[in-house]
């Protein structure tokens, strides 16, 4: 894999074409439906809107099975001319997106009507079968590893890894090998636009659509890298 360009330009590097200008739209779209339903009728928004196994949940499942197909299917297009290396990172992402996918519907429990075993449920803090809503000692892993380890990773993954990538050279090389589809400005500026708004939404329920936000703008991400050069088949 010869090296890539300096830099991208910045033009490119802030415009989206027409698919992610028309899910950025739609996700906007819906954002902004749930901050007047939120402030106009909280009950109905939490019953229905963002009800679990609703539309919004199901589109950031949607979105992050989008991810999984995405990595899976480069691995078997690169199969024959990448590293091991750079084969396994896309596998080990396809596998941690599935995870999340199967996290977000608690595996199809609802949906299949199975019970929690006993063994999980006891530190389950809402009694489903899932792994982001256990406690040990007081610590719940949804707001320690999910919440504030998994913010922090966003906000580096979408606004230092482009600039990193961009300008560090010997950086770059090393993400490029490591199979990690770096962001865009526009992915950022999604995100950007966006939270601020879920923020400003009076329910506590309000993360499910910051869910949706940020799954599809790394699904963009992945779909549309700035290093996309590194996930084709034959060098330019």
């Amino acid at each position: 894999m010869s090296a890539p360009p300096s830099f991208v330009p910045w033009k490119k590097f802030f415009r989206p074409n027409r698919v992610e200008l028309g899910v950025g739209l739609v996700v906007a779209l819906l954002t902004i439906i749930g901050l007047v339903w939120s402030w106009t009728d909280a009950k109905s928004f939490k019953r229905i809107y963002v009800e679990e196994d609703g539309l919004i949940e199901w589109l950031t499942v949607a979105f992050l099975l989008g991810v999984a197909f995405v990595s899976i299917g480069r691995f078997f297009r690169l199969r024959a001319v990448r590293s091991r290396l750079f084969l396994a990172c896309l596998l080990g992402a396809g596998g941690l997106f599935i995870f999340g996918a199967g996290e977000e519907i608690s595996w199809g429990q609802r949906l299949l009507g199975f019970g929690t075993p006993a063994a999980i449920e006891q530190f389950n803090t809402q009694n489903e079968f899932t792994v982001h809503n256990l406690e040990f000692g007081g610590v719940r892993l949804n707001q320690v590893v999910f919440g504030l380890l998994l913010t922090i990773v966003v906000v580096a993954y979408v606004l230092v890894l482009p600039a990193i990538w961009q300008f560090w050279p010997p950086m770059r090389g090393l993400m490029d090998q490591f199979a990690v589809p770096v962001p865009r400005g526009y992915h950022a500026i999604l995100i950007a636009v966006l939270a601020p708004m879920v923020d400003f939404m009076p329910s506590s329920n309000r993360w499910e659509l910051l869910e949706m936000v940020v799954v599809s703008a790394i699904f963009l991400a992945f779909l549309y890298p700035l290093n996309a050069r590194i996930f084709r088949t034959r060098e330019d």
